[in-house]
């Protein structure tokens, strides 16, 4: 298990943040993949917002759809 996966386990944006900014992920890791589904289905908002972040650099709306494929976005709104 990575220190990605662990923090979006988690909810550590901040350690998300911070590991993502290191430019050791990109669009095929398959750690981010996990990251994010890990932290959407944990409700994780923030923490979703950053790996996705990661997506979009580089990359047309399509190339993420394709990538993302049937991931599971169970984000609880954090709008009240």
């Amino acid at each position: 298990m990575t220190a990605l996966i662990m923090a979006s386990r988690n909810g550590c944006v901040k350690a998300v943040e911070l590991l993502l900014d290191s430019e050791a992920y990109d669009i095929n890791d398959l750690s981010v993949n996990v990251a994010l589904i890990l932290a959407s289905l944990s409700g994780h908002t923030d923490v979703v917002k950053s790996l996705l972040r990661v997506f979009s650099i580089g990359n047309t709306a399509d190339e993420v759809i394709l990538v993302l494929g049937v991931l599971p976005l169970n984000v609880k709104s954090s709008r009240h």
